[in-house]
């Protein structure tokens, strides 16, 4: 009876230890005022109570604490608000601590960041006369473009920084404040800055008073905007006419000149080619560019073209300059990978056919792809097919190429592009997890797929996802039996545009760590609501200082600004063409939502399109990619982490 009852016991601590047992709190690496801060608490083997808070010290040196105490079940994420109201600057931490269960106690520093709304301030003109009225409106929004209620501080500084005007506690009408403002006869030149302060947090936008001259006749320049090397010559034809439509005669001289790019002290200059005609109105030019220019099939470069146009008997001189872009080829590979690749584990890479402005090119084709290993393994091609101007390249790197290098050279006809120095990641367990994205160019209301994948069964598996800097779906998936893979779908949601990331985790008992992988999912529909403006009245009706009816649609309840500008204004550059006057338009509202992120910028890479199946956010181990997802996370066992030299540091957080 008694080796029975020993035999048993040994079973049952067999048992519990092959469980996962440990829990993951994970919340938003940016704290922010004014708002809640979103904490995700995923749970293992057993239940827990646990007290989550922001805790730490103003700049004043009063102590801050904001937390509650949270139930987490067994195999089960929860999404909690802490309303951390406004905290002020200073030095403050994710805190967690067991208050009943295992003992778990554990914290993270968080980076405090004062900004918390998107505040755009629109005017009329980028530059302004003394004495011209500057027509502005302010748009307040919340990072979810919901409009504020509270008032806002307006101010017009000079150049000096001195204030000019000011309007105190204004009232927003449906985050909006519209309201001009009169130079003087002699105001200071240079920038001035209008200025917005809400809740203590100010935002600004620069605008240019300057005593300029407006052109005495109009003179508009046609050119192609690109051109391939194998095109050539190029066409320019340049009109010029008085405001009262008689044509501008004199002397016109077009110079044209290479742009070269140089890291050199003294850079590389090559000397305009000038032709002098005479003008009567219009006339048009041709340029070689081997004849007049000197300029062989090159890398693509910009091509200056200036023309200066004197009028006869007044000799008043006026210039335009405009720039071609030269091209060996209309079009471009753009190739998106990993930075490093899991072995045993799929290494996913997109090439994308693009023109010149990075957009993609719906065109078919093969890409043949080289893979290279620096073990003098042989060269390994592979022929891939653009549809519509995307392809995929998948491979598996097998595991006796753990501790080599991999090089890719991917082809397209005359075209090609290289990923290079590609390197293992840095799990010390020797196991791995990976995301791959299963759909593309989803919009707002589409259903986003993605499957994860690790190099070892898994019996639980956390994920959540990460839109404007803020967690707003938190999942725990426990698979019985355990098994390699999982995918997973979610509902895009307006929060979630213009990307979102999404994390997952797969904690793990028998190396007392984790393995996470991230990727950052580009999703369409930024904005919501649609709006259109028509005119009423006839354009043959419409007389100086009288009125002008619009018809507005749009959504019940909406409030709409509208703006107006002259169109000497657009021809001349103080205003943008598309009629939003200037500092509002949908790359500067993406710019300022995608700011919220707490992403690096880096991994945008410039791009104003972003890859349809995503961005890697792997970096050296599981612990980057928290990081470089804009998270921190606590949990009860040990986390690898890099420092800056690369080196793996592994931490306790128990």
């Amino acid at each position: 009876m008694t080796t029975n009852a020993t035999l048993f016991y040994c079973l049952t601590i067999f048992i519990v230890s092959s469980t996962i047992q440990c829990v993951s709190v994970v919340g938003p690496k940016v704290l922010r005022p004014f708002g809640n801060y979103k904490v995700s608490i995923a749970g293992g083997s057993r239940a827990y109570n646990l007290y989550v808070a922001v805790e730490g010290k103003r700049a004043t040196g009063e102590p801050f604490s904001q937390g509650r105490v949270v139930q987490v079940p067994v195999a089960a994420s929860r999404l909690i608000d802490l309303e951390i109201g406004d905290p002020g600057p200073g030095r403050y931490r994710l805190v967690a601590r067991s208050t009943s269960g295992p003992l778990f106690a554990s914290s993270a520093s968080l980076v405090y960041q004062p900004r918390s709304f998107c505040i755009f301030i629109q005017t009329d003109k980028k530059v302004y006369q003394p004495g011209d009225t500057i027509n502005f409106r302010v748009i307040a929004l919340d990072k979810y473009l919901l409009p504020l209620s509270n008032t806002v501080d307006v101010s017009v500084l000079d150049t000096g920084g001195s204030p000019v005007r000011q309007w105190a506690a204004v009232s927003l009408d449906t985050g909006i404040f519209a309201e001009e403002f009169l130079l003087a006869d002699e105001p200071a030149l240079g920038e001035w800055t209008i200025q917005v302060e809400v809740h203590g947090q100010k935002y600004s936008r620069h605008i240019m008073i300057a005593d300029y001259v407006l052109p005495k006749f109009e003179m508009d320049v046609q050119m192609p905007k690109e051109m391939l090397f194998s095109d050539g010559r190029f066409n320019i034809n340049v009109t010029a006419r008085h405001f009262n439509g008689l044509p501008v005669k004199g002397e016109l001289t077009i110079s044209a000149y290479a742009v070269f790019f140089s890291g050199l002290l003294q850079p590389v200059f090559s000397t305009p080619a000038r032709k002098v005609i005479e003008f009567d109105g219009q006339a048009s030019m041709v340029y070689d560019l081997k004849t007049d220019l000197d300029l062989a099939e090159d890398a693509a470069r910009p091509l200056v073209v200036e023309a200066i146009l004197e009028e006869k008997n007044t000799l008043i001189r006026q210039n335009v300059s405009t720039r071609i872009l030269l091209l060996r080829t209309p079009y471009r590979l753009k190739v998106t990978a990993p930075d490093r690749f899991k072995p045993s584990l799929p290494y996913i890479m997109q090439i994308e056919l693009v023109n010149s402005a990075g957009q993609t090119m719906e065109m078919s084709g093969d890409v043949v792809v080289e893979r290279m290993w620096d073990d003098g393994s042989p060269v390994n091609k592979t022929t891939v097919t653009l549809n519509k101007g995307f392809a995929k390249y998948t491979f598996i790197p097998d595991v006796a190429q753990t501790n080599s290098t991999l090089n890719l050279l991917v082809k397209y006809k005359e075209i090609s592009e290289r990923v290079v120095n590609v390197q293992k990641s840095l799990e010390t367990s020797g196991q791995f997890l990976v995301i791959e994205l299963l759909t593309r160019n989803t919009s707002v209301g589409d259903e986003m797929r993605a499957r994860i994948t690790a190099t070892e069964p898994m019996d639980l598996v956390h994920y959540v996802i990460i839109g404007r800097g803020d967690i707003l779906i938190a999942k725990t998936l426990e698979l019985s039996p355990a098994r390699r893979s999982v995918d997973v779908s979610e509902r895009v949601t307006a929060a979630m545009a213009p990307g979102c990331g999404l994390l997952a985790w797969h904690p793990r008992l028998a190396a007392d760590a984790l393995l996470a992988a991230a990727v950052y999912a580009p999703h369409s529909q930024l904005l919501q609501h649609q709006v259109s403006v028509t005119p009423v009245s006839s354009g043959s009706l419409l007389r100086p200082n009288g009125l002008v009816e619009f018809r507005v649609a749009g959504e019940a309840g909406a409030r709409v600004a509208l703006l107006g500008g002259d169109e000497s204004s657009v021809a001349t550059g103080l205003a943008d063409g598309n009629g939003l006057g200037s500092g509002l338009d949908m790359l500067t509202i993406e710019r300022e939502v995608e700011s919220f992120s707490g992403l690096k910028h880096s991994l945008f890479k410039n791009e104003d399109y972003l890859p349809s199946f995503g961005l890697d956010l792997g970096g050296r181990n599981s612990s980057d990619v928290f990081s470089n997802a804009g998270l921190v996370i606590l949990m009860d066992g040990l986390v690898i982490s890099s420092d800056n030299k690369g080196k793996t540091i592994f931490r306790n957080k128990s």
